[in-house]
């Protein structure tokens, strides 16, 4: 978020570690916005057995259901 609103040191965690501990305020509606210029998706698929303790178990995916809800960003159930 820092590198997007121009306030990026070109540092590494250093950088940011100092950053964060000087607890520097910063008001996002007094920065110039830019649009930005691609997106991200990040997908994880995981299966439990909740009859045996929610242990991690295999299988097949044989459907994804996508629905969409105002305030989030993705939700999908698979059956």
């Amino acid at each position: 978020i820092r590198r997007f609103y121009g306030m990026d040191n070109g540092g590494g965690y250093d950088i940011w570690r100092t950053t964060a501990a000087l607890a520097t305020p910063f008001n996002f509606d007094e920065v110039d916005s830019q649009w930005p210029k691609g997106h991200c998706v990040a997908v994880r698929i995981t299966s439990e057995d909740p009859d045996d303790g929610f242990k991690p178990t295999g299988g097949k995916v044989k459907e994804i259901s996508f629905k969409s809800k105002p305030n989030v960003w993705a939700y999908f159930s698979v059956k």
